[in-house]
């Protein structure tokens, strides 16, 4: 059977072994993270990585087409990982307990490129998380900005806006509004 069938049939077993190295994993700091919570995304990098196993030892590479799909699930390991609160450990704890889950299934012959497509499939999920986490704080400034404008009346009709920073067209036209209705 060769590694790609094994990886297809031992998803489950896979799966669970994630987790339990991701549970025990020394780099996590907080563990706030709940594994099980990622175990759908973790079926998604199995599916992706078994795609590359299929063509071979060479298609584990950076930006090859065999490996696009686990990429992409590595980005969106990420953004999810930003999205629910998690650090950057607990994406590199991921990431490092994929590895060591599937490393056996694939083989020796696998090892140097597993090794090698490991690494930037944590600089990738670590851009995304980095990308989300960014937006989420540029998200949460522009609500800060939007309802902490001060709006008030001068006269009747007459309404002034105190704009404090440099509010971005999204922000300013939300407090516009505000001042439009009071």
């Amino acid at each position: 059977m060769s590694g790609a069938d094994l990886l297809r049939t031992e998803v489950d077993a896979v799966v669970a072994e994630w987790v339990e190295r991701f549970d025990r994993s020394p780099i996590r700091l907080h563990r706030r993270t709940s594994a099980s919570a990622l175990a759908a995304v973790v079926v998604q990098l199995v599916e992706g990585l078994a795609s590359g196993v299929d063509v071979g030892p060479d298609a584990l590479a950076a930006g090859r087409a065999e490996v696009r799909e686990l990429e992409r699930a590595c980005a969106f390991l990420g953004g999810h990982m930003a999205a629910i609160g998690a650090g950057g450990f607990d994406v590199a704890a991921a990431l490092v307990a994929f590895r060591d889950a599937v490393a056996p299934r694939c083989g020796p012959a696998f090892a140097p490129a597993l090794a090698s497509i490991s690494e930037w499939l944590m600089i990738v999920a670590m851009d995304s998380f980095a990308s989300a986490a960014l937006q989420a704080v540029r998200e949460q400034m522009r609500d800060q900005l939007e309802h902490g404008t001060p709006v008030v009346q001068l006269l009747r009709d007459v309404p002034a806006l105190f704009l404090v920073g440099e509010p971005d067209a999204t922000v300013l036209e939300g407090v516009l509004a505000r001042a439009l209705l009071t």
